[in-house]
């Protein structure tokens, strides 16, 4: 049996008023989930909820049981890792300085990484084809390089439960399509899951299992497939798989 990781139950998501109606989900390992709507319906505010960055405005997020809102930060960080569509970082870090800051949730006061964190760091970036950019700065390297080095650091974190918001943002076509393979493959042979916004409506359903759809206030679940032999989508997006 699919092993449940985390339960959504009457979520409101907003500032001062609520974006949608309320949200109920349960989701499970294995899944990819791209969440899609129009600019402005709540998308990169759900995330930021679900992350923990924004307090709901009503309901409860379990974390495997774990009710979010009462967990301290150390606990937080080694269930979910986030990467928002603003690149927030230090530019004189270094690739591999920003990668191996996924591992400080598992180290000690100091931040020193031991051998495991080490080989985790190493084939993270391999991975992602960033050896050859690890001792450059964020400064150095391009807009698409820095998305990738912020996503491999969430992966380093090595979190049950990672959130993507626009991943495949600064990325050419090929490297967008590289990107969503690697996060496909990733769920499945590791048991994990994940959720990303996007705008690559095609691309991403092309790999993605589940979609949340804004639509009416609303935040619908539907499986991929279900939704290809719909016209709903079309409807809200003016989007045509035929």
């Amino acid at each position: 049996m699919t092993e449940q990781i985390l339960h959504i139950e009457n979520l409101l998501i907003g500032y001062k008023r609520p974006f949608t109606k309320v949200f109920n989900a349960n989701v499970y390992r294995g899944n990819l989930i791209c969440i899609i709507g129009r600019n402005g319906t709540g998308k990169s505010t759900l995330l930021n909820t679900l992350a923990g960055i924004i307090k709901p405005l009503g309901g409860n997020i379990f974390y495997e049981d774990k009710n979010f809102a009462k967990l301290n930060l150390r606990e937080k960080s080694t269930l979910i890792s986030y990467v928002p569509s603003k690149q927030e970082y230090l530019s004189n870090l270094s690739v591999y300085d920003l990668v191996a800051l996924g591992r400080s949730p598992y180290t000690n006061i100091f931040d020193r990484k031991n051998s495991k964190d080490k080989i985790i760091i190493d084939q993270a970036l391999r991975n992602f084809n960033l050896e050859e950019l690890r001792d450059k700065a964020l400064y150095e390297i391009s807009d698409g390089e820095r998305q990738r080095s912020m996503i491999c650091r969430a992966i380093v974190q090595e979190t049950p439960l990672i959130l993507l918001d626009e991943p495949t943002a600064f990325l050419d076509y090929y490297a967008k399509q590289k990107l969503l393979l690697d996060l496909s493959n990733l769920v499945k042979e590791n048991n994990k899951c994940i959720l990303f916004s996007s705008h690559d409506i095609e691309l991403s359903l092309k790999y993605a299992d589940t979609v949340w759809l804004f639509h009416n206030k609303e935040i619908v679940s539907i499986p991929v497939d279900t939704l290809k032999e719909s016209d709903l989508l079309e409807k809200i997006m003016g989007f045509n798989f035929k």
